[in-house]
């Protein structure tokens, strides 16, 4: 029998767990945690597999909007800082 993906067993229950990529680790809602853990409340391996399907599709969902979040911000910093740059640089009109 082959192991349900991203879960793991303790005590005979099921837990889903997953490594957090570390680009978005220090995003809020990851806290800087390095993985993401959590009991699927079953010890049947079927119903596990149903939870762990949709706790990993969350999951990357998740992980998707924290990079956009990140992009977005890295976006708007740079495009502030080169907005500063050009009124720095814009001699004053007499």
């Amino acid at each position: 029998m082959r192991p349900v993906p991203h879960t793991i067993r303790k005590n005979e229950t099921y837990h889903f767990k997953r490594r957090v990529p570390s680009d978005v680790q220090s995003h809020p809602i990851f806290g800087g945690r390095e993985c993401v853990q959590f009991s699927l409340k079953t010890k049947d391996r079927g119903t596990a597999a149903l939870k762990a399907a949709e706790a990993s599709k969350q999951f990357d969902i998740t992980v998707l909007e924290a990079r956009a979040k990140s992009r977005t911000t890295v976006a708007k910093a740079h495009a502030d800082t080169l907005e500063a740059h050009r009124i720095s640089t814009i001699p004053p009109q007499l």
